[in-house]
């Protein structure tokens, strides 16, 4: 998966195909070389059988007849949204008046964001549903418009080039120095609150380990910072 399909998919889990991987939300599709089943022959006179079911209309018994006629789910267009996050965005009154989906986060994550996205199954209305909720997780997380730009530098950086063993386990040492160095004897302390804040919303994670960000120093203190600022909002225990 290149690009930005990879981010895409922590929001659509289940409708971006993942090779091998099959579509379980997608409309089955019917195969052309199956057979309809018969109608019954019309010498055979209708059953008398209470237990039977009532006769039916022309269109109901063409769709018994004709399984790939009858109606299939559509897909969802819109992310499926954490029941924790939703009432913290209903409880919000702030972000009620000023919403996410106009100003800095609209110009850091514009409306043609996943227009590259190469996956068929996903239409324009579920990338603009999809755009519309990568800004609503930026706001849950405090975001404002330069520390989304960096993000998404740094996440398309790594996809083209994704870091060594050696690497990671660099930026792992990097980030511990750089929290010691933020917070002092607090370190272990933000690092924690930045693992429940991840936990609150398991995409924000998902997102990052798809990114390969998950060491990388600058979004561990990232995330650090945005933990400590929710918990003293009381948005985070």
């Amino acid at each position: 998966m290149e690009g930005m399909d990879a981010m895409l998919a922590k929001l659509y889990p289940t409708m971006v195909a993942q090779e091998g991987a099959s579509c379980a939300a997608c409309p089955k599709t019917t195969d052309a070389s199956a057979k309809p089943a018969q109608p019954p022959s019309s010498s055979q006179a209708p059953s008398t059988d209470p237990a039977q079911p009532p006769p039916q209309t022309e269109a109901e018994a063409a769709k018994r007849l004709f399984p790939g006629m009858q109606e299939q789910p559509e897909p969802a267009i819109k992310p499926s949204v954490p029941e924790a996050i939703r009432e913290l965005r209903e409880a919000d009154k702030e972000r009620q008046m000023y919403s996410p989906q106009k100003g800095p986060l609209a110009s850091a994550i514009p409306d043609d964001f996943f227009a590259a996205v190469s996956d068929d199954s996903i239409t324009p209305e579920m990338r603009t549903a999809a755009t519309a909720e990568l800004r609503e997780i930026a706001a849950d997380m405090g975001a404002n418009r330069q520390e989304v730009e960096n993000f998404i530098g740094l996440y398309k950086q790594n996809l083209a080039n994704p870091p060594t063993d050696e690497q990671t386990a660099k930026w792992h040492k990097e980030s511990l120095d750089l929290l010691k160095g933020r917070y002092g004897d607090g370190a272990e302390h933000a690092l924690d609150m930045a693992k429940k804040l991840l936990q609150r919303d398991p995409r924000v994670k998902s997102i990052i380990v798809a990114g390969n960000l998950g060491n990388h120093p600058k979004v561990v203190l990232a995330v650090a910072e945005a933990a400590i600022s929710e918990a003293q909002r009381g948005r985070l225990k």
